[in-house]
């Protein structure tokens, strides 16, 4: 679908968008006036006009909004550690990777370490080492902390080759690597399954009299897990004691699960009383390692002890635990209680697949079913039925699951507000909708694209300026970064919802296209509403023509080229 127009856009300001939105779309597709470049710009409009570039927005983009400054090196730090501040990592390491590109602005370590650490943070390892490389030709030394974040995008980008080989380069520079820098590179190389690696850079530290701290040994054992190396593991473990320091969560869950791999089913449940013992709470992961090692050992009593405790933790059962616990109890021909779980594990598999097929009758008769018999409901079971009533226009009807997931004290996750706000929205509840949204995000939970798309979809058919508040969050936080991927003349609208689409619309002609079009008076603006099957079933509805008419009524000359498939 494309969207054009014989005359030029005029810049508008965002306040008088705010005034009256129909009015300024009509105005600025309507009026012909050719735009010229202003002077250049001030610091914080440079500033403002990166921060509404999209995440992995195209070089051009980027190189026409730093023409409009003059920029040196308090200019370029100033804007780094503005960009840092906003958590926009990604432009971080582009801007300057821009600068040294264009003109000879001076730049010191201190500015090339910035960029690399916000490389790191952004996972774009490549335009790290592009960085790191640039300080040679720029006659910049790297000092221990540039080699150290380097050497921390690298791991993050799973290059543990080219980890191991910057540590090694510090060595040659004559420059000492610390701890961190140690960790990192430990912590690249058990990730990527290399335990003799990461084994070797311990035992390097060991002997340059560097003491490794907890995350050192975490690490460490992590990569003797992944290799089954238990008696290293266990080696490491009580080094730890040794040495004085106190063994977390993750060093115990590291050291179980290595354990459990290696049969060794009576250390693990040695190693589970300790944690306990030392005041840990234990996650999933550890009652999962030492359910297993149970039904090694012909446990079956621990092993129902620790599957119950999971339940009356409230924390979600995994299919492994479920497993291993029903595998526990036949060998110990416990047959009811194998087959009591079983039913459990049935039931909720069989719901699962009723949100699959739509069956939200048959879903809720399953579910009486197993309260009638007495039989726990988790998360995982309540969030299929939230769906699949959703799905089946019951809002009511899922609204009154999500109180009764209230009540039994269960853990709401993400699935289950997006299935919940999709409910509201259905239901024409947008105040509910907004409700559920803010309880999610003051319950540190961040929302998805899925999120967004249902309360967009709840809040604009009442309330447009708060939906399109709600969008500029949402990109703020890292959401519809694609949307113009391929320029900021083409707007793709690929998995998004119809308000959200209408939003990114708005958003579009508001702030995308008036500084293109004051470059390029004849540019002709492109919007993609979907292609073909690859919409999910979720979003069916007809986009393109809802589109088409939103932008009609606003008085915007669009049309769909001859040709194009709905």
């Amino acid at each position: 679908m494309n969207s054009s127009s014989a005359h030029s856009l005029t810049p508008v300001s965002r306040a008088l968008a705010r005034q009256n939105p129909r009015t300024m779309l009509a105005r600025s597709f309507s009026t012909a006036v050719r735009l010229e470049r202003g002077p250049k710009s001030r610091p914080s409009d440079i500033i403002e006009q990166l921060l509404k570039l999209q995440p992995k927005a195209s070089q051009e983009s980027m190189q026409q909004v730093l023409a409009r400054h003059h920029w040196d090196r308090k200019s370029l730090r100033w804007a780094m550690h503005y960009l840092n501040a906003r958590r926009r990592f990604d432009l971080v390491g582009t801007l300057l990777a821009e600068r040294l590109k264009a003109d000879n602005t001076k730049v010191g370590v201190s500015e090339f370490t910035i960029g690399i650490s916000a490389c790191a943070r952004a996972k774009t390892w490549q335009l790290a080492m592009h960085l790191f490389d640039g300080m040679h030709r720029a006659n910049v030394n790297a000092n221990a902390i540039s080699y150290s974040a380097a050497i921390n995008a690298l791991e993050k980008g799973g290059q543990w080759r080219l980890a191991v080989s910057l540590l090694d380069s510090m060595r040659e520079a004559k420059l000492v690597a610390d701890v961190i820098t140690y960790n990192t590179t430990i912590s690249a190389c058990a990730d990527s399954g290399q335990w003799e690696l990461a084994m070797h850079l311990f035992d390097t530290m060991c002997n340059a009299s560097l003491p490794g701290d907890v995350i050192t040994y975490n690490a460490t054992i992590s990569a003797c897990e992944k290799g089954g190396q238990w008696q290293l593991a266990m080696h490491l473990f009580d080094k730890m004691r040794t040495a004085s320091l106190p063994a977390d969560v993750i060093t115990y869950n590291a050291t179980i699960s290595t354990c459990e791999k290696g049969g060794q089913w009576q250390l693990v449940l040695h190693l589970f009383d300790s944690m306990c013992n030392a005041a840990l709470a234990a996650d999933v992961i550890s009652y999962s390692a030492a359910i297993s090692a149970c039904e090694q050992g012909g446990q079956w009593q621990m092993a129902m002890h620790l599957f119950d405790s999971i339940r009356n933790a409230k924390m979600e059962v995994n299919v492994s635990s479920y497993s291993a616990t029903i595998s526990a109890c036949e060998k110990g021909g416990q047959w009811q209680l194998a087959m009591h779980l079983f039913d459990i594990m049935g039931y909720s598999a069989t719901i699962s697949a009723c949100e699959k097929g739509g069956e939200w009758q048959l879903a809720m008769r399953l579910l009486d079913s197993m309260h009638k018999a007495n039989l726990p409901v988790d998360v995982i079971t309540y969030n299929a039925a939230i769906s699949v009533c959703t799905k089946g226009g019951q809002w009511q009807l899922a609204m009154y699951l999500f109180d009764s997931m209230i009540e039994a004290d269960l853990p709401l996750d993400i699935m289950t507000f997006n299935s919940a706000i999709r409910a509201c929205e259905q239901g024409e509840q947008w105040p509910l909708a907004m409700h559920l949204f803010e309880t999610m995000r003051n319950g540190k939970m961040n929302g998805t694209a899925v999120t967004y798309n249902a309360v967009l979809d709840a809040v604009c058919s009442e309330a447009q300026d708060h939906g399109y508040d709600l969008f500029l969050q949402a990109r703020q936080a890292g959401l519809y970064g694609n949307l113009c991927k391929q320029g900021p003349a083409l707007l793709d609208l690929l998995d998004m919802s119809a308000s959200s689409a209408w939003m990114a619309v708005r958003w579009w002609l508001l702030d995308v296209l008036p500084p293109l079009l004051s470059q390029k008076p004849s540019c002709r603006g492109i919007i993609i509403t979907g292609r073909g099957q690859s919409r999910p079933l979720a979003y069916k509805a007809d986009l393109q023509a809802f589109i088409l008419g939103k932008l009609r009524e606003h008085g915007l000359n669009a049309e769909v080229p001859r040709g194009t498939k709905p």
